[in-house]
């Protein structure tokens, strides 16, 4: 139960949960590899006297179009660097990334990270100053954008509409930090927090798996899945087939190790239940714990986590 309780804080704090999942049988598992079965993007979202940072596109497809500082991972890169990099590259601008805005994972193999920051150094990409990764970038308010700039894609207003989201509740003092822990994968997976909170009894429960020992609900993305099974076979695996809502992302691990060999990502959910069917040995009361339950509380009732977007739920 320790040991259990230990994976429980170290996900709350963001940090890589050290307990072992060797017993999961990853022989149906995709094992990922960067640019031939999955694709990370990368990005920054700045904010300067309330404009976003935007760059005027290159590349022949999209040429003149503007759009954030957002690309491809690169093989070996970590998604910090990643985005740095599209930045820098792309606006002239360095970044330095305080914490994930959002987490986008619309496929199988494709997810796409974006990172609120500051401006370090560097200076705005001119005219005069174009290459093959942009014309040149400048700040825009987000009406200026929307009225008078040809844009790339739509999607760009919703990314700023998430990360003007996240600096106000930074400003308010009730938005999660996260940013990505190096610890190696080879797969994509979702392990998942699944808590249940009873009003009438004050009781706190977690979700648990109990084979070959207690730990927190997990599953591997497999050939032929979808992102709703990979999250639903989650909580399954601890034998929980009720309704659940996803609050937010508690925890990325990835590493820039070498590529075939480090390219997977497992996130750690956060999500909470009202349904109160928690008479069965998979929910774990953790009310002798008032340090834990007061971290849990604060995460259902004050704190806005970093969001992942699916289609799911």
């Amino acid at each position: 139960m320790d040991r259990f309780i230990c994976s429980v804080n170290e996900v709350i704090e963001g940090q890589p949960c050290t307990q072992s999942y060797e017993f999961i049988n990853q022989s149906k598992a995709l094992q990922m590899t960067l640019r031939r079965n999955v694709t990370y993007i990368v990005g920054g979202g700045l904010i300067k006297d309330d404009r976003f940072l935007m760059i005027q596109e290159a590349k022949k497809s999209c040429r003149g179009l503007w759009y954030l500082p957002i690309g491809r991972l690169e093989i070996n890169e970590s998604l910090e660097n990643g985005a740095q990099r599209e930045v820098l590259e792309e606006s002239g601008i360095q970044f330095k990334p305080q914490s994930l805005v959002s987490i986008e994972w619309s496929s199988i193999n494709w997810m796409r990270f974006i990172f609120a920051g500051q401006q370090v150094g560097g200076k705005l990409k001119t005219e005069d100053e174009q290459d093959r990764e942009s014309l040149q970038a400048n700040y825009f308010l987000a009406e200026q954008a929307l009225h008078h700039l040809p844009i790339r894609s739509k999607d760009a207003f919703t990314i700023m509409s998430n990360t003007r989201k996240w600096y106000d509740n930074v400003k308010l003092k009730k938005q999660a930090y996260l940013l990505p822990v190096n610890c190696p994968h080879t797969t994509i997976a979702v392990r998942i927090l699944l808590v249940a909170h009873s009003r009438r009894s004050d009781n706190l429960y977690i979700l648990a798996g109990l084979n070959p020992t207690i730990h927190l609900p997990i599953s591997l993305l497999g050939k032929g899945d979808e992102v709703s099974t990979v999250i639903e076979n989650a909580v399954k695996s601890a034998d929980y087939h009720g309704s659940f809502d996803i609050k937010g992302v508690l925890s990325v691990e990835h590493s820039s190790g070498k590529s075939g060999i480090h390219d997977g990502i497992w996130l750690t959910l956060f999500a909470t239940t009202t349904e109160s069917s928690t008479d069965t040995s998979n929910w774990i009361t953790i009310n002798n714990n008032q340090g834990l339950k007061q971290k849990i509380m604060k995460l259902i009732h004050d704190i806005s986590l970093v969001p992942l977007y699916t289609g799911y739920r």
